[in-house]
């Protein structure tokens, strides 16, 4: 639920997701939300992760701005997001040699509303990133093993 442009250092690259999810209070948004100013300067010095203020400020920032948006929608953020997607999944093959892009006009209208809801770091590339971490977008070669069993 909380998208930003957070990159991980070569520490945490070997230890993965557990440090993130102690030091970012088991990703409870609720609990993010009521960080203190103390909470994210001791989060800044943390070796485990890269200490950059505004990035960490911008979790704090868009736990906030969900925990807004469940209070103040009809629909749940899940839905939201895929609607992006038209709710399914986008299947791409984008041909011998060639690499997905960066971002595309779905990735691009999440990021405008994301930033207009108040997000923060959720720019197109990185909402490209989430879209196809989440399996909202299937970038695989249409030769690789993974793209018969990605759905």
């Amino acid at each position: 639920c909380i998208l930003t442009d957070y990159k991980i250092s070569a520490p945490t690259q070997n230890t993965g997701e557990p440090d993130f999810y102690k030091i970012f209070s088991g990703f409870d948004p609720e609990a993010i939300a009521r960080f203190t100013s103390k909470k994210i300067e001791n989060i800044t010095q943390d070796a485990r992760i890269i200490r950059n203020k505004l990035k960490v400020n911008a979790i704090v920032i868009n736990a906030k701005s969900y925990l807004a948006f469940q209070k103040n929608s009809k629909i749940n953020f899940s839905k939201f997001l895929w609607n992006f997607v038209d709710g399914q999944p986008l299947i791409n093959d984008w041909g011998e040699n060639k690499s997905a892009p960066a971002s595309m006009p779905a990735s691009e209208a999440m990021s405008k509303a994301l930033k207009k809801l108040g997000f923060k770091f959720v720019g197109p590339t990185i909402c490209y990133a989430f879209m196809q971490a989440a399996g909202m977008v299937d970038d695989h070669d249409s030769d690789c093993f993974k793209k018969e069993s990605f759905f």
